[in-house]
């Protein structure tokens, strides 16, 4: 399982951190105070949601971040913005487009793999 790692994007969402070993701190401490991995995860989208609803031209900021990290589980959320024609910068809708295609092909072959489809 891969670590998520806070980003430039989570600093804009979150309180910044100083420096890698302050992230390293932030999780040692998740972990002593009994906040699991994913409940870190679903208060990180939670504010990525209000984040992009907000703002929809931070849309491609959050595609490319996340991207980047091979993490699709901004999808959903992505497609949403990007059906709702929030998006006015082509640059910014072709970066969109191309994660939410991404995130459903890695949905897909997950499913083929779990064997729930296909």
């Amino acid at each position: 399982m891969k670590t998520f790692r806070i980003t430039a994007l989570a600093a804009l969402v979150a309180a910044p951190l100083a420096s890698a070993q302050a992230d390293e701190h932030r999780e040692l401490g998740a972990h002593q105070h009994g906040v699991s991995p994913s409940a870190l995860r679903t208060k990180i989208s939670a504010a990525l949601r209000r984040f992009v609803h907000a703002r929809p031209e931070a849309a491609a900021l959050v595609a490319r971040q996340f991207m980047a990290r091979e993490d699709w589980s901004q999808g959903p959320l992505l497609a949403k913005i990007m059906e709702g024609d929030k998006l006015t910068s082509a640059p910014d809708l072709m970066a969109v487009a191309i994660y939410v295609a991404q995130a459903r092909g890695a949905d897909a072959k997950m499913a083929r793999a779990d064997g729930s489809e296909g």
